[in-house]
């Protein structure tokens, strides 16, 4: 057997788990869900949406950044984050928390965005699964 094979099957193993460990909650979803398709958001956006306070967004919103989920942005007094890693929102996309994937997943990178997408970007989107934002987070 391989050595250097079965080390960088298991270094992936171990990235997986690290992501799926990072998913695996229910604010940090919803963030990354708000995230998808290209948003770009401030935590007092997503103080609203998830319904928590600042110090817990920020909290999950560093969770995500340190496993390379999600990246910041400084734009004067605030910052901006958006999700960096495509295959997050593919997994949202399995797990049916998004309806269709991105341009980017899709491959088709100069793709206009679809009428979900720009709803999403504009405050109109709803999701048919969404349930109330509380019990989200």
């Amino acid at each position: 057997m391989d050595t250097k094979t079965t080390d960088s099957g298991e270094e992936a193993l171990y990235r997986a788990v690290r992501v799926f460990r990072t998913l695996a909650h229910p604010c940090r979803l919803q963030s990354l869900r708000v995230l998808a398709g290209g948003q770009v958001c401030d935590v007092a956006t997503l103080m609203t949406l998830c319904c928590r306070p600042q110090p817990y967004i920020s909290q999950q919103l560093g969770v995500l950044r340190k496993a390379g989920l999600v990246s910041g942005e400084a734009q004067g007094q605030r910052v901006c984050y958006r999700l960096v890693n495509s295959q997050a929102e593919a997994i949202l996309c399995a797990a049916g928390l998004l309806v269709e994937p991105s341009a980017d997943i899709r491959g088709d990178r100069e793709a206009a965005p679809s009428a979900m997408m720009s709803a999403r970007r504009t405050g109109e989107f709803t999701h048919p699964n969404d349930r109330k934002q509380s019990a989200l987070c």
